[in-house]
């Protein structure tokens, strides 16, 4: 189990790095808080991160926090996106105990070429499924956003 959640751990800050990238090509400052693996599943309470990154922009105001994934499966927008309507914003406990809340989640597709972006704001339209985690043995309450509410950018 840690092994696995080290290996995706290890792919999603490739994935960090490219948002991170991307947004300090547009001229934001980012800040990408450093991570620390737990050295067991029963201390995971003590290694909850605050945020993959903080944007802030280059004149100023408040940082914006961001979660940031790398996915599996190819997609570039709507059009080809593998699973129609459905669209997984995360576990419901995470946004649930997220201080402070996702400005928004950014999903990559493999390729890191594509992005399919889920704005914070529109969680008041999001419902609530148990999903089967593939990695586990378990289902967990997950939030879902109505697909027109995804925005598709190319990075």
């Amino acid at each position: 189990m840690q092994d696995k959640f080290v290996e995706r751990l290890n792919k999603s800050r490739k994935a960090v790095q490219v948002v991170a990238d991307w947004w300090r090509s547009r001229g934001y400052l980012v800040n990408v808080p450093q991570t620390a693996i737990r050295p067991s599943h029963n201390q995971w309470r003590q290694y909850v991160d605050s945020g993959d990154c903080y944007v802030t922009h280059k004149d100023g105001g408040t940082q914006k926090r961001f979660e940031v994934k790398g996915l599996s499966y190819n997609f570039t927008d709507i059009t080809d996106w593998p699973f129609g309507s459905n669209f997984i914003v995360c576990a419901k406990h995470s946004w649930d105990n997220a201080e402070p809340k996702p400005f928004a989640y950014m999903y990559l597709n493999p390729g890191m070429t594509d992005a399919a972006v889920v704005f914070g704001h529109h969680h008041k339209s999001w419902t609530i499924k148990s999903v089967p985690d593939r990695d586990r043995s378990y289902a967990q309450d997950c939030y879902l956003s109505p697909i027109d509410n995804i925005s598709w950018i190319v990075l």
